[in-house]
């Protein structure tokens, strides 16, 4: 797996696309990043659905510039909506 650095960052490039959305009717910033191989939600935002997230064995995720985050859970069926649009992540 990986993740730009900017995308764990927060920071946008001529590549991320800057959408409002939600997730269980809780808006939330969503940063479409085209150097991120998956999809990652902040510790904050995940914070606010602790209740949904599945424990997972730490896993490594390598960001782009060669550096480590850990990723110790996960939302099965995470959908979320931008514009209208609905769209569901596993």
């Amino acid at each position: 797996m990986s993740i730009s650095k900017l995308a764990t960052t927060g920071q946008t490039t001529p590549r991320t696309v800057r959408l409002l959305g939600r997730i269980d009717k809780q808006e939330v910033l969503i940063l479409v990043d085209s150097g991120s191989s998956h999809s990652f939600i902040s510790e904050s935002v995940a914070e606010r659905f602790a209740h949904r997230i599945c424990k997972l064995k730490p896993v490594t995720v390598r960001v782009a510039d060669g550096g480590k985050l850990t990723c110790s859970g996960y939302i099965p069926e995470c959908q979320w909506q931008a514009q209208q649009h609905k769209f569901s992540i596993d």
